[in-house]
């Protein structure tokens, strides 16, 4: 059976093309698209489930009690990474914690848990065997604000090898939360992913002098793929501005906000 590696090697390009072209994406030149069609057709490829298994999205919630009350900040992110999530990958299901059990891993990508509780990943991860969770904790702390996702390290990690996988080589990474050790942890995480992958990936923190219109401006004017890291709100913020700035997301910027999960980050 021909797999997709064996058609990113015909076509002399990368894996990520090849799946772009499967999906039809359009930030794909004319050049490449053709070789990969030839290569599907003198393969004889057919795509099979298991290479469309990272469109497969399962995402978890579990909001508080009615009597307590939710945090409107809470569901509008919760609204907000459901409507990305059905936007960009073919196949969202949404399943209660009791519904864990009945997850195939040979066809499931990434299991997102949202919730407004300190229940710890491990307990979850052990329902889960070898799917990947991605955590998002919409409890309010009092010293950053909401902790968009409990394991930075391992987000940011993941998030690289997706953006491997999708054909990027080079990251421009700009972190705009102000929380020193989260900042370490997805950092360090970026760091290992990239030398281990062969990516390039250029560090940078969000400069208290410049507003966030111009630290995107520097970003875009950067050649790569850029990745905004921070909390909710604002990456949110980000997104409008470049809405505003008038920049053609998807074309002039690949834009990823790895707070919303790894390989379910929000990728226009």
């Amino acid at each position: 059976m021909t797999t997709i590696s064996q058609v990113a090697q015909h076509a002399k390009t990368s894996i990520g093309t090849v799946s772009r072209v499967l999906n039809n994406k359009k930030n794909v030149s004319p050049e490449a698209r053709q070789r990969v069609l030839k290569a599907i057709a003198e393969l004889n490829y057919t795509p099979t489930v298991a290479s469309n298994r990272y469109q497969f999205v399962v995402v978890t919630y579990q909001l508080r009690p009615k009597q307590e009350g939710n945090d409107t900040y809470f569901v509008t992110l919760l609204t907000q990474l459901l409507y990305q999530l059905n936007t960009h990958f073919r196949h969202v299901q949404i399943l209660s914690l009791e519904q864990l059990d009945q997850l195939d891993p040979r066809h499931v990508s990434t299991v997102i848990h949202i919730s407004q509780s300190q229940e710890a990943d491990e307990q979850i991860q052990q329902q889960l065997g070898q799917i990947p969770l991605i955590h998002i904790n919409g409890h309010r702390t009092p010293d950053h604000g909401y902790n968009i996702t409990s394991n930075h390290y391992q987000s940011a990690f993941l998030a690289m090898r997706y953006l491997h996988q999708m054909g990027h080589e080079h990251v421009h990474y700009i972190n705009f939360d102000v929380a020193a050790p989260l900042q370490q942890q997805r950092m360090q995480g970026l760091r290992d992913a990239a030398e281990q992958l062969g990516m390039t990936c250029h560090m940078g923190l969000l400069n208290e002098k410049k507003t966030i219109f111009e630290s995107v401006l520097d970003a875009v004017n950067n050649p790569s793929t850029c990745v905004f890291m921070g909390n909710g709100s604002m990456l949110m913020n980000t997104y409008f501005a470049l809405l505003k700035l008038g920049i053609r997301i998807g074309e002039d910027l690949s834009f990823i906000s790895i707070d919303a999960g790894q390989q379910t980050a929000s990728c226009h």
